[in-house]
């Protein structure tokens, strides 16, 4: 799922949703003394190129305290380094030889210390290559100022959405967008919910998460039943994110779905033939459950209404005697021990008294120890 390909060192994760194999540049093993540094005349007269090859080394074991003296040599050059990271000449085309048209992930942290020293200077620089005819180095630079967080990048990204030549760079813009944080990117992101690829869906769900799009839980519940388990993890992980704020549009969703399936009307808008464990309406039912969870302690009378609101639409759903919905009732014992409530613990134990379910059952049993365990 990564951008990297997983070779020399490349980075492929971007988000929570995403498999890589990024390692620290700077391990340190059990017992090893770090020694300190201290730069001399010699490690400031050291050429630029050469101390950027050095500082893009491993920084293990013997290596060690190479590493870090070129690397603080390096930040020491100041806007020297910068420009040489960046390409000597910013109208000119990049070449395999510039640092920022790198493909390998020590040497794109290099690059990214040297803008964590100098943001201002770095991000002047490679604002204009968003869209360089170098591919390498657009994604650099989209990473990069997604990373650094610089607002001024927004709308030359949002642009970018828009243009179907920059199309291959949709996915990594849509997180560099998240990373910015800012509210107003929400409509740009919101159409690439339904792209047809995936990852973009991914993407834009964890986009939207980082940009807290409450106003969006209507249009990303639909995502709870895509054809991708990665999309639908995605889907409610970002819905539950929104807390209370989600509680209203999920509870209504879930009395829909359940009118739904008891009229046996369609189960979802969506075409995916989902096994029970992986529903929309089980998704629904933990999603209240984690929300309760987050305001089991909470005494403002806003979250109290809210509990109460999520209380009465599990106590719904546990009172469905089907045994199709038996996996909704063990989703929504699950989420009703959440709200960490003795009575409601009390009640249970009296609902399952006429309990058949041995899925229902086995959930009730797992929780009541857990409840106890968390007691002691």
């Amino acid at each position: 799922m990564g951008d990297g390909g997983g070779r020399d060192a490349a980075a492929w994760a971007a988000n929570d949703f995403s498999i890589g194999i990024g390692l620290d540049r700077d391990i340190v093993i059990p017992g090893e003394v770090v020694p300190e540094i201290t730069l001399t005349a010699a490690d400031s007269a050291r050429a630029v190129e050469e101390l950027f090859e050095t500082a893009s080394l491993w920084e293990v074991g013997s290596a060690r305290e190479t590493v870090r003296r070129a690397r603080m040599a390096l930040i020491a050059k100041g806007m020297e380094a910068v420009i040489y990271a960046t390409g000597a000449d910013p109208r000119a085309a990049y070449v395999d030889g510039d640092p920022i048209a790198t493909e390998t992930e020590l040497v794109y942290r290099t690059v990214r210390e040297l803008a964590d020293a100098y943001p201002d200077s770095m991000a002047a620089r490679i604002l204009p290559r968003l869209r360089d005819p170098d591919v390498r180095v657009q994604k650099n630079v989209i990473r990069l100022l997604g990373e650094l967080k610089r607002k001024e990048a927004r709308q030359p990204l949002e642009a970018m959405l828009r243009d179907r030549r920059q199309e291959q760079h949709w996915t990594r813009i849509l997180s560099a967008l998240g990373e910015l944080g800012e509210p107003s990117s929400r409509m740009a992101v919101r159409p690439f919910l339904n792209d047809s690829q995936e990852r973009r869906r991914v993407a834009a769900l964890a986009a939207l998460r980082s940009l807290r799009d409450t106003t969006a839980v209507p249009i990303l519940i639909p995502l709870l039943d895509d054809e991708q388990f990665t999309v639908r993890s995605a889907a409610m992980a970002t819905i539950g994110s929104f807390g209370a704020a989600a509680a209203p549009d999920v509870i209504a969703r879930l009395s829909e779905v359940r009118r739904e399936e008891a009229s046996g009307g369609a189960r979802t808008a969506g075409t995916r033939e989902a096994e029970p464990a992986t529903s929309p309406r089980i998704a629904l039912i933990r999603i209240l459950g984690n929300i309760a969870g987050t305001l089991k302690d909470a005494p403002d009378p806003a979250s109290l209404q809210t509990r109460a609101a999520i209380r009465l639409a599990l106590l719904e759903e546990l009172s469905v005697p089907s045994p199709d919905a038996a996996g909704a009732r063990a989703a929504a014992i699950s989420a009703l021990y959440r709200l960490g409530e003795p009575e409601m613990r009390e009640f249970i134990r009296v609902r399952m008294l006429d309990e058949s379910d041995p899925l229902v059952k086995r959930t009730f049993e797992w929780e009541e120890a857990r409840a106890i365990q968390s007691a002691r």
